[in-house]
């Protein structure tokens, strides 16, 4: 389908989008009754009106889970469109440990952000079990034609995998209560052998 966009001469400079629909044309015959069904279909325009823009992304909110028992760890970002011209972020989740060696990365699937708007990112750190203990997650990337650098953000969450931990401290309990009983029997046999070497003596 070809279509020609006439611009304003008065129009602002900036993103710009909207939505061409496209339908078929049903032709009813001669005494035709009831209900027709017309499908149809859309297409998001994006479209930059030239002049002056304002390119500004901003990270409104960057979130995970606070805890953990396994992986994959969602990440969910949510960058809000405070300039005049629609933009695309892209960039990475960096994971570290606590003791600041890096775990892994999740990449931020570039989309785009029309002027004035929220959306909602989200991607995972694809990684079935972490060790225990608290972690930091990093975001940073770059948006726009000259690809203006985000703002760090950090945040932290735990991972505890508590029944791996409860499976290996049910263990160390036996462990502990089978050496007791062995050390237990083995004294009662040091003394039978005392009792019967005193014996011998006598």
């Amino acid at each position: 389908v070809k279509f020609t966009l006439n611009i304003p001469e008065n129009a602002e400079p900036g993103g710009k989008y909207g939505t061409i629909i496209a339908g078929a044309k049903t032709v009813a015959g001669p005494g035709a009754t009831g209900v027709a069904i017309v499908p149809r279909i859309g297409s998001l325009v994006l479209l930059t009106v030239p002049g002056v823009m304002e390119e500004e992304l901003i990270v409104k909110s960057f979130t995970a889970p606070n805890y953990s028992e396994y992986g994959p760890i969602l990440f969910t970002i949510r960058f809000e469109n405070k300039g005049t011209v629609h933009v695309k972020p892209t960039g990475y989740v960096t994971i570290t440990n606590w003791l600041g060696k890096k775990v892994g990365d999740a990449e931020i699937s570039p989309r785009n952000v029309l002027p004035g708007a929220v959306r909602k990112f989200e991607t995972s750190l694809d990684k079935k079990w972490l060790f225990a203990g608290k972690y930091s997650a990093t975001l940073t990337g770059s948006y726009g034609l000259s690809n203006i650098p985000l703002t760090p953000t950090v945040i932290t969450f735990w991972a505890f995998p508590w029944k791996v931990g409860v499976g290996i401290l049910i263990v160390l309990i036996l462990i502990i209560l089978s050496r007791k009983r062995w050390l237990a029997a083995f004294r009662v046999l040091i003394r039978g052998e005392g009792r019967i070497e005193t014996g011998r003596n006598l």
